[in-house]
């Protein structure tokens, strides 16, 4: 059986712990540094998150797993921001907070592929720049674009 190809980044940002999860998890801030607005965020494992436009879905998912200021994880699916995208499976985003010799790490993981896909291609050009986003805001209060 073939392994999971996974995208990994690591990030150092200069937050707290309640800070960075409020980013990863609460629509307002999520809507300053993310590629395109939440529609929902569900607050228990199994409910929705989807993010997009109105009534344009781009991106949805179930929240898997919820670990106050620990670990955030859900599905992702490309919906409608990226035709060639709409035949691949569903994979697994999950973020991990961790403390570390006084420094704040947060380890974003993308698993699930069983090939480079169409999906795969897009989110290792995306995470990049939303990472980026989401250090310079907490730390500066500015995104990039500001």
């Amino acid at each position: 059986m073939a392994e999971d190809i996974q995208y990994q980044q690591i990030i150092y940002i200069k937050s707290s712990k309640e800070k960075v999860w409020a980013a990863l998890t609460e629509a307002d801030t999520i809507n300053k540094y993310y590629m395109c607005p939440i529609l929902t965020m569900g607050k228990s494992e199994g409910e929705k998150i989807s993010f997009g436009f109105k009534d344009q879905v781009f991106i949805e998912g179930k929240i898997l797993k919820l670990k106050t200021n620990q670990i955030f994880s859900h599905s992702f699916k490309f919906i409608e921001s990226h035709p060639e995208a709409k035949n691949d499976s569903s994979s697994i985003v999950t973020y991990e907070i961790i403390e570390e010799h006084g420094l704040l790490r947060l380890n974003l993981t993308h698993s699930g592929f069983k090939e480079r896909n169409a999906t795969y291609a897009n989110i290792t050009g995306g995470w990049p720049y939303i990472l980026s986003n989401l250090k310079t805001y907490l730390e500066t209060g500015k995104t990039l674009k500001e």
